[in-house]
């Protein structure tokens, strides 16, 4: 770090992730003293978060939103970050955010696509710096609101910590999700590259024992992976022989077998309790119900094909149609 920068953190932890640098000079405002040598302030100028756009409730041409799902993440926002942050709050159904006119996040994994909006902090958002960073002439670290300057003292080993707690965090927020969907190809490289720069031995030091940890995730995520998928189609192929057995029990054949809602299947962009939903549509062209396919259902070769839907139905009114948790999804031969 230079001696015209001072880094700003989403705690007060210098491990923890930074959102970013002051410039020597900039004002601030700061609301309380933390101890151990760190202030709360309001998030600078240009400071933004995320927050998913399934969670939201959006209009074009609006630049304020509202959350529509129960609960909503927000993750800390950093120019130049590939992915989001750390989560830093969780709002309710109803909040209001206010959107940024900036790019949004794409974030793929395998065939699903999550995308983040940028928006405004919300309110009761602070961030953190080191006291040492900020000055006001003639008076001590302040214990109300209050307008600094900032400066940063010079430290030549700041600049690479900074960087490394960034890689950490991000480190960590990836392995919040599921053992099989670590994705840490990006925090190693990040690893590799700081570890090209630096000079300090012990800040070295810690980035090979990070990489040695980045290397037996990446392996414990593989197997999980492969597991995963073995025990998906060994679930897929219980249900196919349940399905078998309940027809040879009942000593009926397909045609005698009524389905629950016939139809084509199409994908949908509704949702329900955060779940998509497929439309099932009958032969006048409309939707004749909604279906939620639990996770191991193949659903390819089935959308746009006529297919026999079995399940426990419920009327939903906000779609003002049946919602069908799928049992059973079979295509139907095209002459039926």
């Amino acid at each position: 770090m230079s001696a015209d920068r001072l880094p700003v953190f989403d705690d007060a932890d210098a491990r923890a992730y930074s959102t970013g640098q002051l410039r020597k000079g900039a004002h601030i405002t700061v609301r309380d003293a933390v101890g151990d040598g760190w202030l709360t302030i309001d998030p600078p100028a240009g400071s933004f978060d995320w927050i998913e756009q399934s969670a939201l409730e959006t209009h074009d041409g609006n630049l304020q939103a509202r959350v529509e799902s129960t609960r909503a993440i927000v993750r800390s926002g950093a120019d130049g970050a590939k992915m989001p942050g750390p989560p830093v709050l969780e709002l309710k159904r109803g909040c209001a955010v206010d959107l940024l006119n900036r790019p949004p996040l794409v974030f793929k994994f395998e065939k699903a696509t999550r995308l983040w909006h940028p928006i405004s902090p919300p309110p009761g958002r602070v961030k953190y710096v080191r006291a040492e960073g900020v000055r006001l002439p003639g008076t001590a670290a302040p214990t109300r609101p209050e307008m600094l300057v900032a400066f940063a003292p010079d430290d030549p080993t700041t600049d690479a910590r900074s960087e490394l707690a960034q890689i950490e965090a991000l480190h960590r927020s990836i392995l919040r999700n599921p053992l099989e969907q670590w994705r840490l190809e990006n925090v190693k490289q990040r690893y590799e590259a700081l570890l090209k720069r630096v000079t300090d031995t012990e800040i070295g030091n810690l980035i090979r024992d990070r990489l040695a940890t980045v290397a037996r995730q990446t392996e414990m995520s593989q197997d999980a992976r492969t597991i995963a998928t073995i025990l998906a189609r060994s679930r897929r192929r219980d249900r196919e022989l349940a399905l078998v057995w309940r027809r040879l029990e009942a000593g009926t054949s397909d045609d005698a077998n009524p389905y629950d809602a016939v139809g084509l299947v199409q994908p949908s962009a509704h949702r329900v309790e955060g779940q998509k939903v497929y439309a099932l549509i009958g032969d006048d062209g409309h939707a004749v119900a909604y279906l939620r396919i639990p996770p191991g259902v193949d659903t390819r070769g089935m959308l746009t094909r006529q297919v026999g839907v079995r399940g426990e139905a419920r009327f939903d009114e906000h779609l003002h149609a049946r919602v069908i948790a799928v049992r059973d999804l079979e295509p139907l031969k095209e002459d039926r």
